[in-house]
């Protein structure tokens, strides 16, 4: 093996540009991956409405509104 890597050195930096390279793109698409997971761990529900009673996500006591009056 060590006599074909001294007979081609062009072959031996091509093969070690293509092993760079693919490290290197399989480390950025680990990357995005994380991000999109990362994304599922913040929380989208803010508030939770049963019976028109909006409860706040971490209360457990029911917010007073009162009737008519916009909420934000």
């Amino acid at each position: 093996m060590f006599r074909y890597l001294a007979k081609h050195p062009a072959g031996v930096i091509v093969f070690l540009f293509v092993l760079f390279g693919s490290v290197f793109c399989m480390f950025v698409y680990l990357e995005k991956g994380q991000k999109r997971i990362q994304q599922l761990y913040e929380p989208k529900l803010l508030m939770l409405r049963v019976d028109e009673v909006p409860f706040p996500k971490d209360g457990k006591q029911p917010i007073e509104v009162i009737s008519g009056a916009k909420q934000l």
